[in-house]
């Protein structure tokens, strides 16, 4: 498992966009943005422990994200799979 400085590290040059630009996000908005991704059946609790925060603190970023429209949950809370709203093609 990697740890959560490796994860942020590597999104340092990440672009993510949406339609009309360049997005204000922190780095563990990124790298949170990123397991998602790359994992898209991931738990919360699973979540935490990747990037290294508290389950709470998961819970409160992942709101935040889909306020903002740049994730979403489908399908339910127990089988279902989070779905990234933002392009980030430009990403290495």
């Amino acid at each position: 498992m990697q740890s959560a400085t490796y994860e942020i590290s590597k999104c340092q040059n990440d672009t993510f966009e949406k339609e009309n630009g360049t997005l204000e996000l922190s780095l563990e908005d990124l790298v949170i943005i990123k397991a998602l991704k790359e994992n898209p059946q991931i738990t919360q609790k699973d979540l935490a422990v990747k990037v290294g925060k508290s389950e709470r603190s998961i819970k409160r970023k992942t709101v935040l994200l889909q306020e903002k429209g740049f994730i979403k949950r489908e399908s339910g809370k127990r089988n279902g799979k989070w779905i990234v709203l933002i392009d980030n093609s430009k990403a290495n």
